[in-house]
């Protein structure tokens, strides 16, 4: 990426966390808002932050000089800890609360359970084969 390109998107970034911070405010003023709207601004915040922290991390890995398969280590390592904590709460949520869980939120659920496992699957079914130690 050219400076001028670098200086660009930086200044663009600059833009975007006013108008965030601004639109915080908004929202604590604003109590009728689209489910529908808030749910795809919820995701969307959480993806650009995920990227955000990843790409912060591999920075820093490179400027220090560290290898960055360490910290893509370290990143996944971290992601699996969030969500054996979002599964520790979804699961003290379905004790407390599931029976009047939408259709549509326990469908969802099961989809993404469904698309994990089949991922984890595939990762089982490619190692078969594979000596312990080299995994």
């Amino acid at each position: 990426m050219s400076d001028a390109t670098s200086q660009s998107f930086s200044a663009k970034l600059g833009e975007l966390t006013s108008e965030l911070r601004s639109l915080e405010q908004n929202l604590k003023n604003n109590a009728f808002v689209s489910a529908a709207s808030l749910a795809e601004f919820r995701q969307a915040l959480d993806n650009i932050r995920l990227t955000a922290w990843t790409v912060s991390e591999l920075q820093n890995a490179r400027q220090i000089n560290r290898d960055a398969h360490a910290v893509t280590s370290f990143l996944t390592a971290e992601r699996l800890r969030r969500f054996r904590q979002i599964v520790k709460d979804l699961r003290a949520d379905l004790d407390h609360d599931g029976p009047n869980w939408s259709s549509q939120s326990i469908d969802d659920l099961q989809e993404s359970i469904t698309n994990l496992r089949e991922g984890l699957g595939l990762l089982a079914y490619s190692r078969k084969g594979v000596p312990n130690n080299q995994k």
